[in-house]
């Protein structure tokens, strides 16, 4: 075949002739099975379960990074003046920057948040 041809599910029938080479080079539709739902619901709730935010500040003039709380973070929790680090079970962790902390805690969240991920 020299050229390229589409044939429309809903227009099937329409197009009979390349239904009949379709079926030849692939073989015969067959039924597909009733989908399987996969775990990302259990996962979904793990994740959530393990999901943890950690405190970064410089405030005691020491960096300190402390657990703050599991889940949910709400924006009460936040403080402007400080970084935060989100740790998602070792999947995926993300540092938060306050818009007015200072560039050590910033600097130390990060590298906080590359401690975490060697660790994991």
């Amino acid at each position: 075949m020299d050229h390229i041809a589409v044939v429309d599910r809903e227009n099937e029938k329409e197009s009979l002739k390349l239904m009949e080479v379709m079926n030849r080079v692939l073989g015969k539709k067959r039924e597909l099975k009733a989908a399987v739902p996969d775990t990302v619901v259990e996962f979904k709730a793990t994740l959530k379960a393990t999901l943890k935010w950690y405190h970064v500040s410089d405030a005691e003039g020491k960096l300190v990074a402390r657990e703050v709380t599991r889940q949910p973070l709400t924006e009460d929790l936040l403080n402007h003046e400080d970084c935060y680090i989100r740790d998602q079970g070792g999947l995926k962790i993300c540092a938060w920057k306050g818009k007015n902390d200072n560039a050590r805690e910033w600097k130390g969240a990060l590298s906080q948040a590359l401690n975490f991920i060697k660790a994991k």
